[in-house]
């Protein structure tokens, strides 16, 4: 018994190890999601926030810019990439996922 109970100790001390360091917190961290998607940047509690860049490859379009609690958020640049140069671009402000206040749209 004193055996068993020393194996699952050590099992969740492994665990609980191998959790924190799955943890997204700081700078610089590359994430490669679903359909070759990519984010790196700042991470805060597993979420996106600070500064940092997410790809996302299905669309073929990059947001560059401020990221607050997992959303776009602050000022960032949208861009739609078509043979290897911007398509369609949007800078200026963000709030909650969404383009607010000034910015500036180029075709």
């Amino acid at each position: 018994r004193a055996i068993l109970a020393r194996t699952r100790k050590q099992w969740y001390q492994r665990r609980v190890r191998g959790d924190q360091k799955a943890q997204k917190s700081g700078l610089r961290h590359t994430v490669f999601c679903g359909g070759g998607d990519t984010y790196t940047g700042h991470w805060e509690n597993n979420l996106k926030h600070g500064k940092g860049t997410y790809y996302w490859r299905g669309a073929n379009a990059v947001y560059d810019g401020d990221w607050k609690e997992d959303k776009r958020h602050g000022y960032g640049t949208f861009s739609v990439i078509k043979d290897g140069a911007p398509f369609k671009q949007y800078a200026g402000g963000w709030k909650n996922d969404k383009r607010h206040g000034y910015g500036t749209f180029y075709y």
